[in-house]
């Protein structure tokens, strides 16, 4: 399965509610931390669940749970 790739920082005092949240939603993404210092976190998305994913992280953008949230290359 091929799938995009993003990055984010969540708050930290909101890591608990946004990966139960993204884990709730079936197949949506598999999230990891890359560094738990800064709550920067690792999305990755399959094609076909884009769509979805865009719109929970916008919300979550939108009440200042996720910041700095960007598309990136695969390395």
């Amino acid at each position: 399965m091929e799938c995009l790739y993003y990055q984010g920082r969540v708050e930290r005092d909101k890591i608990w509610f946004v990966v139960g949240l993204l884990r709730n939603e079936d197949h949506i993404c598999f999230e990891r931390a890359l560094d738990k210092k800064t709550g920067l976190f690792e999305f990755f998305v399959p094609k076909d669940q884009e769509e979805p994913f865009l719109f929970l992280m916008n919300y979550l953008i939108n009440k200042d749970f996720v910041t700095c949230f960007e598309q990136r290359e695969i390395a």
